[in-house]
């Protein structure tokens, strides 16, 4: 497939914009640096012609943000009336809220993603609400890791984990397995640090949560 780069773009000027200019370019993907002009002359030239193009071409809209460009993506290919569609099935549309709280989340502001996730959990019933409740518990649990609170991650690790539920088990078949994987594991070191079999937790196994550039984000 042609790409329009193999790698993320320079961190401080996006690609096809000359590093001699005097000022940043605007930036239509700010977590991995892609500048508005980049897609927008992909497009005129006939080589991004949807979203997927877009994603799989230049990056934009699937930073650790959970692609929060999206909105302004489709607007881009509207106005050349090219396909905005996702190519995968419809899901139910995902609050940007939520988008904002997983945004948090992946850069281990555990406690800012409970107060966000908190005010969608409390007007949401049935799966939708027990799903939000399993993240805010799980982001509990991972705040204690950093804490060195071994009893706030057994805890909380216990009850996110029935919550969020087996990998995929939500409404927009988010991939959950790594940070199920990650709860797990540090339940066990929360357990043998009490044990005094432990010193302290492994922060590398703090997970992130990807969200599929596909999935249909809330107007």
């Amino acid at each position: 497939m042609h790409t329009l780069f193999a790698k993320r773009p320079d961190p401080f000027y996006g690609q096809g914009v000359s590093d001699s200019q005097s000022t940043p370019p605007k930036y239509l993907c700010f977590c991995n640096k892609v500048s508005e002009e980049l897609v927008i002359t992909g497009i005129a030239q006939g080589r991004l012609k949807s979203r997927q193009d877009i994603y799989d071409q230049t990056h934009a809209g699937v930073g650790p943000c959970g692609g929060s460009c999206q909105g302004r993506i489709r607007q881009l290919l509207q106005s050349q009336h090219l396909d905005t569609r996702p190519t995968r099935t419809q899901l139910a549309p995902l609050p940007r809220d939520f988008i904002y709280a997983i945004s948090l989340f992946n850069r281990r502001y555990y406690w800012e993603t409970h107060e966000v996730l908190e005010n969608l959990w409390m007007n949401e019933v049935g799966r939708i609400r027990s799903f939000y409740q399993g993240i805010i518990q799980a982001a509990a649990s991972l705040y204690h890791v950093l804490g060195a609170n071994p009893k706030g991650v057994i805890k909380l690790a216990q009850d996110a984990l029935p919550k969020i539920g087996i990998p995929g088990d939500n409404p927009w078949k988010i991939d959950t397995g790594p940070l199920i994987s990650s709860l797990n594991s540090y339940k066990t070191q929360a357990e043998e640090i009490l044990g005094q079999a432990r010193s302290g937790f492994d922060y590398r196994l703090l997970p992130t949560i990807e969200l599929s550039p596909d999935l249909n984000v809330e107007d």
